[in-house]
């Protein structure tokens, strides 16, 4: 599974693996349009499942890693600033069996991950600065699911339109 997020003409991110069985996964940037590409894939990456990549612009950008079986690791999202030189992890889930699917900007400040159904709703987050931090988003409003509901997690399960609409 790959994901791709375009910034401008020339700087672009991308992230994948894991798909079906795989084991691995990268996160790779270009800022010359997409003639190379540099891997810039966040410490210990080779063994996770990255599935959702959100750049706000060539330096700064975020990751979605699944939970990892094989280390037991749960989801977490990380976060760089300096073009994937160094990364920091901004989200652990503290249920191992959380899934998330997906992340999405309404601008650079303000976004939303989504995750699977949990009992009668869909796990919301949020973050106001940025990506470096995040946390649980009111669930007010929102429809209840369907048993056993969830998102396909491919990073464009969730979109945001204008300041407000998810």
């Amino acid at each position: 599974m790959i994901t791709v997020d375009v910034v401008d003409r020339t700087a672009i991110w991308a992230t994948g693996g894991g798909f079906q069985g795989a084991v691995g996964g990268a996160v790779v940037r270009s800022v010359d349009g997409g003639r190379s590409w540099r891997d810039v894939t966040p410490p210990g990456g080779a063994i996770e499942e990255f599935r959702d990549v959100e750049a706000i612009d060539r330096d700064h950008a975020l990751v979605l890693a699944l939970n990892n079986q094989a280390t037991g690791e749960p989801v977490r999202i990380y976060r760089t600033a300096d073009g994937g030189a160094s990364w920091q992890q901004v989200f652990r889930a503290a249920d191992p069996e959380a899934f998330f699917s997906c992340m999405a900007f309404f601008d650079h400040r303000r976004g939303l991950a989504v995750g699977d159904a949990t009992g009668t709703k869909f796990p919301l987050l949020e973050t106001v600065d940025g990506g470096r931090s995040w946390h649980p988003a009111p669930a007010g409003g929102m429809p209840d699911t369907l048993p056993g509901t969830g998102a396909l997690a491919t990073g464009t399960c969730l979109v945001t339109e204008g300041r407000h609409d998810a």
